[in-house]
């Protein structure tokens, strides 16, 4: 879709527009985000970056002129920015300019160190120097300290002010010709930097004598000029023009004219559009089905509706395709009917808009129609529509229709189809069924049901499944069997220990050669329990399985490394430095450093009731736990409801009581000596934290709970400590925190111990 800029003033009759805007006029159109380069295009080598908001150009390593220029032309504007020159400030902002790689055409207000003309206009590659400011004037810039420069261009008109004091007033025939882009320039050099933020503009356009004269403009002023009739996009002359420029020879005009066209209200540019659409490719098409898909009114669904009858099938794939895309769910008897079009192309946009549009009293259509569909594609579709409209609310009923469809269907590609798509409702009539289907005369079937019960919620499945592995005699059914049966193992998470590692190796010991291994190895990847771990573990002394060993292992330890840092830890080392795999070892090492990321967090807390309070502080006011901690009475250990999957997180979020209020967290930690130690923190929302007596932090914000966001230092006592943690709800979202006790280089702090 092409990116719009907005446009903040038009010129129009009766549009009252003053010469002489004020310094202080809102400009509202941000060309720079604060956030990335989105709407500009770099030129050269030189750096070009975000920091803290701000843009950032230095040099780079060719050290030679490079730009920064804005995707969109403007001609006539007013724009304000502020710039701050570090090191060598030597820079320039450029209008109306075009580009050959870093050779620039166009004018320069001049941005560079004091004493060098800063807001005077210079033509690059022409004549030079066309007005320097006066000596006098050379003060006004502030060196070193952000500055406010102005630029205000209107036909052959350039002005020029530098934090409020004008600098250039000049007029120009040959600027007053020009079109282009407006850029940021660095100049040559070895250490040049200059910052920028706010780059505001305001474009001026005068309508209604630029339409008069639309044809007899160049193309980069037609585009111009088109950029900015996105207000007016109804008003019949300019409907006019918008319209016949949909197929001007020109592709960039053709995009920006495909663009507006979304913005009439109009049913005869339904057509136009879906005919554009079909005959087109590329970003061209996306367009201009987008602007078909935008349009707006009150007769312009009707009118997409009456274009499914067109003759041509490629506009009429364009009608189907809107009609799923603007959710015209009284299309449907339609929509159902084209499904079964002689035209492919058609019948599969058709199945594709019946996933949108469909709704449950359709699901026996949808049925039919996976029975008579003519292609894979078709029966992918139509899957995926019948799927979703069982999940919506599915039913005894809508079982049984699946059921009966399966078994009254001979076309094999037909019964695949509902084997997969009964795997995934899982009740006893479709388990019944998928079992039964094992002993189906083909072996697609047979495989299709082992997919489907493979993926089971529970482990009722998992005795047929180890009876193909311990029977079948085909191949492909066996490996399928082996990787299930173990799915199926881990889908028990709360399973004892023993039994799983002992069924775990009774699939194992039924694998008859590596293939069969293997895929077992590959059902592990899943499930996220230890005993999975330690089975997998034990392959890693196999060299012919060692590789998918190692995959299981960081799978599985990717998935549990938080509820068991310890156990996971020191296999993934010893893959870290023994595997010859080296994305297995890069993967590893990705493991390892989350465990080391969440090392070490303390998991024995007690905390305090919340307390609420209003009209005060809530970092100011001091209650009972903070007032005496030992004195306080009401500690309790860390409730059950923080999160098990997290063990660093201590989720206060199960609270009943006001969104605002306070929790105090506490543990005492013993060190074997004086030590200074690094404390690291997160919470939702602000924080307090004390050290003994010591208050050694306080962040009033709101945010979540993220590892490590605060990080200060704190001083252990030899002996037993207190660390105190005040954590402060600021209102909806989340509530909790995390700490840990670290060496002061971030490493494993080893001499210390918590109060259990």
């Amino acid at each position: 879709m092409l990116k719009k800029l907005s446009l903040i003033a038009i010129l129009i009759p009766g549009f009252v527009y003053s010469s002489q805007l004020p310094d202080e006029s809102i400009h509202n159109n941000n060309l720079f985000n604060g956030l990335n380069l989105e709407g500009w295009e770099v030129h050269g080598t030189e750096n070009w970056y975000v920091e803290m908001g701000e843009l950032v150009c230095e040099s780079g390593p060719d050290h030679e002129y490079g730009y920064l220029s804005t995707i969109k032309q403007y001609k006539d504007f007013d724009l304000s920015l502020l710039f701050k020159q570090e090191s060598d400030g030597n820079s320039g902002v450029f209008f109306r300019s075009t580009f050959e790689g870093t050779k620039v055409t166009g004018w320069q207000v001049e941005v560079a160190p004091k004493g060098k003309d800063t807001g005077g206009i210079y033509e690059s590659y022409g004549r030079g120097w066309l007005e320097k400011i006066p000596e006098s004037k050379e003060s006004v810039l502030a060196q070193g300290s952000w500055n406010k420069l102005r630029i205000k261009v209107i036909g052959d008109r350039v002005q020029t002010w530098l934090n409020g004091i004008k600098m250039v007033d000049m007029n120009d025939p040959k600027i007053g010709k020009g079109v282009g882009s407006i850029a940021l320039q660095i100049h040559s050099g070895d250490n040049v930097r200059v910052r920028w933020r706010d780059i505001q503009l305001t474009e001026f356009v005068n309508v209604a004598s630029s339409i008069i004269d639309f044809h007899s403009l160049s193309d980069p002023e037609q585009i111009q000029l088109l950029s900015s009739l996105h207000p007016y996009a109804n008003e019949p002359n300019v409907k006019k023009v918008i319209l016949s420029s949909i197929n001007n020879k020109n592709q960039n005009i053709r995009l920006v004219a495909l663009d507006l066209a979304g913005q009439i209200p109009d049913p005869k540019v339904v057509k136009i559009l879906a005919s554009h659409a079909a005959k087109s490719n590329g970003e061209e098409k996306i367009v201009a089905q987008n602007s078909l898909y935008n349009l707006n009114g009150s007769k312009i669904d009707s009118a997409i509706q009456s274009g499914l009858s067109n003759r041509n099938s490629d506009i009429k794939v364009e009608f189907i395709r809107a009609v799923g895309e603007r959710r015209i769910n009284n299309s449907i008897k339609t929509i159902l009917k084209l499904a079964t079009n002689k035209n492919g192309n058609v019948r599969l946009e058709a199945v594709k808009t019946l996933k949108v549009i469909a709704s449950k009293p359709y699901l026996e259509d949808c049925i039919q129609l996976l029975v008579s569909a003519k292609t894979d594609s078709e029966r992918t579709e139509l899957e995926g529509t019948i799927n979703g409209l069982m999940m919506t609310s599915s039913s005894k009923i809508d079982i049984k229709l699946m059921v009966d469809a399966l078994k009254k269907t001979k076309e094999q590609k037909a019964r695949l189809s509902f084997i997969r798509i009964l795997g995934k409702h899982k009740d006893s009539e479709t388990l019944k069924t998928l079992t039964t289907l094992l002993n189906d005369p083909s072996s697609d079937v047979q495989i299709a049901a082992i997919i489907a019960l493979s993926g089971w919620n529970d482990d009722q499945p998992l005795s047929s499944i180890m009876d193909i592995l311990a029977s079948s005699n085909d191949p492909d059914q066996r490996i399928l069997a082996a990787e299930g049966a173990v799915k199926l193992i881990g889908v028990e998470l709360y399973r004892p220990v023993d039994e799983a590692i002992k069924l775990y190796g009774k699939v194992f010991s039924s694998c008859q050669n590596e293939n069969e291994t293997k895929a077992a190895l590959r059902g592990l990847h899943g499930i996220k329990t230890i005993e999975a771990f330690y089975t997998a573990e034990d392959f890693l002394k196999d060299n012919a399985l060692i590789e998918h060993a190692e995959a299981a292992c960081l799978a599985i330890a990717n998935n549990i490394q938080s509820l068991y840092p310890n156990e996971c830890g020191a296999v993934i080392e010893n893959i870290i430095t023994d595997s010859s795999n080296d994305q297995h070892s890069q993967l590893a090492q990705a493991v390892l450093n989350n465990i080391q990321k969440l090392e070490d967090y303390i998991t024995e807390w007690v905390m305090s009731e919340p307390f609420m309070i209003s009209g005060q502080s809530m970092y100011a006011t001091e209650f009972a736990p903070e007032k005496d901690r030992d004195a306080y009475s009401l500690w309790r250990k860390v409730p059950a409801f923080s999160d098990p999957n997290n063990y660093w997180h201590v989720d206060l979020t199960g609270l009943k009581t006001s969104l605002v209020a306070v929790v105090y967290l506490k543990t005492k930690v013993w060190s074997e000596i004086d030590q200074t130690v690094r404390l690291e923190m997160g919470s939702n929302d602000g924080i307090k934290a004390w050290m003994n007596d010591d208050m050694v932090h306080l962040h009033s914000v709101a945010r979540g709970v993220t590892p490590g966001d605060d990080v200060v230092e704190a001083q252990l006592n030899k002996g037993w400590n207190t660390l105190l943690l005040k954590i402060i709800n600021e209102g909806g979202g989340g509530w909790g925190a995390c700490a840990r006790l670290r060496r002061i280089d971030g490493g494993h702090l080893a001499n210390v111990k918590y109060e259990r």
